[in-house]
C-alpha cells in the first residue's frame, strides 16, 4: 500500500512531533513535524477550498520546483520569486506582453501589501 507524503507527516507528526523535520539553513530555523503538518493541513485547506484542487488534482509545489531550479540551473538564473498567474498577457501573434505582465504582478503584490 502506498503512502501520501501527507500521510507520512502525519504519522510522524503523531509519533515523534517536536522532531525536527525540515532544517532551513538559510534562515537558520528549524521546523518541527507538529508544525509542517499544520503548514500541510493548511495547504490543503487553501488548495481546495480556495482552488477547488481536489484528489487526483494535479498541483506543481513551487518549492521543489525552486529547489529542481537550483539543482540544475546556474545561481545568477535561479528565479529569486515565482508568481502565479491565471493566464499570460499576450499579443496577436502570441508574444508575451513583459510590460503589462510586469504591472499586473506588481499591483498585485500592492494589494496584498495593504490588506
Amino acid at each position: 500500500m502506498s503512502r501520501t507524503v501527507v500521510s507520512w507527516i502525519d504519522h510522524h507528526a503523531q509519533r515523534i512531533p517536536d522532531r525536527g523535520a525540515l532544517v532551513d539553513l538559510h534562515r537558520r530555523r528549524e521546523t518541527s513535524y507538529r508544525e509542517l503538518a499544520a503548514r500541510v493541513r493548511s495547504l490543503a485547506w487553501s488548495l481546495q477550498n480556495r482552488y477547488g484542487v481536489g484528489p487526483g488534482s494535479r498541483v506543481a509545489v513551487l518549492a521543489e520546483l525552486l529547489v529542481w531550479c537550483r539543482g540544475r540551473l546556474a545561481g545568477y538564473k535561479v528565479p529569486a520569486r515565482v508568481v502565479v498567474v491565471d493566464e499570460l498577457p499576450r499579443n496577436a501573434t502570441g508574444k508575451v506582453l513583459k510590460g503589462p505582465l510586469r504591472a499586473s504582478i506588481e499591483a498585485a503584490e500592492q494589494d496584498r501589501s495593504h490588506a
